[in-house]
């Protein structure tokens, strides 16, 4: 699996019908979408979880594994629905809970997600070399 940078479409996949439509009946014209602003703040605490626990991190900001995407969404989407004012269901609780005990049990090394790995980067974490066409002018390396 891959690291990335979590989409709207990944946190409407952990909603509800029900949430989505409370959060757009309740999102003024004009009014800045606070969902992009919330997966970055749950990317960036849950980074300093992954490092706390010792995970080879991506360079890229907001990067996460996919193996923790959802986790990671539904933490953003307690927290959209707290700040929408968005009734908080015993489910959306729950899933809150487990996001927060999984990211918890990185940080101390309980649970070990996928170190991040570079297109330079073997699987044994050992950097290789990258060897150009002469023809093309690059430098090898």
């Amino acid at each position: 699996m891959a690291w990335r940078k979590p989409t709207e479409a990944d946190l409407t996949a952990v909603m509800s019908a029900k949430e989505i439509e409370v959060f757009q009946r309740s999102s003024t014209f004009g009014e800045v979408d606070p969902s992009e602003s919330l997966m970055n703040n749950a990317t960036g605490l849950v980074r300093g979880y992954l490092r706390r626990g010792g995970v080879r991190m991506s360079p890229r900001a907001n990067e996460v594994p996919e193996e923790i995407l959802g986790p990671v969404m539904d933490y953003t989407a307690y927290t959209l629905c707290q700040r929408m004012r968005i009734p908080i269901t015993k489910e959306r609780t729950d899933s809150w809970r487990a996001a927060t005990d999984l990211f918890k049990a990185i940080a101390k090394r309980d649970h070990t997600p996928e170190d991040y790995a570079d297109d330079d980067t073997a699987a044994g974490g050992r950097p290789q070399p990258r060897i150009s066409d002469p023809s093309d002018g690059a430098i090898l390396g």
